[in-house]
């Protein structure tokens, strides 16, 4: 990826412009129940979430972790429910909740 620092005045013309490529980048995980558990409940994460962060963070971008099987589940559930299978994999709310945050800060 080849970037290019413009300059002060360049760099207004260029946000005045809102050209796609001048958007911050945003990089989506799914993982799977196990490594969405380890993530969130142990803070442990393996080689590929490691992989990911770091190609994020070298191309200044950030990265969000979901379990998208998880999320079509709490989808279905009561809120009860919900609340159980969220503190079994050691999460306060939806990653999709933190995901919806992120882009409305981050964008």
């Amino acid at each position: 990826m080849i970037q290019v620092k413009p300059k002060s005045h360049e760099e207004q013309i260029l946000q005045e412009l809102g050209l796609l490529t001048s958007k911050p980048t945003l990089f989506i995980g799914n993982l799977d129940e196990d490594q969405a558990r380890r993530y969130y409940a142990e803070k442990k994460k393996d080689k590929h979430i490691e992989a990911v962060e770091n190609y994020a963070k070298n191309n200044n971008a950030e990265v969000v972790f979901v379990c998208a099987k998880v999320e079509a589940e709490l989808y279905e559930m009561s809120k009860e429910d919900k609340n159980e299978l969220l503190q079994s994999l050691g999460m306060e709310e939806s990653s999709l909740s933190g995901f919806a945050l992120m882009i409305f800060f981050f964008f």
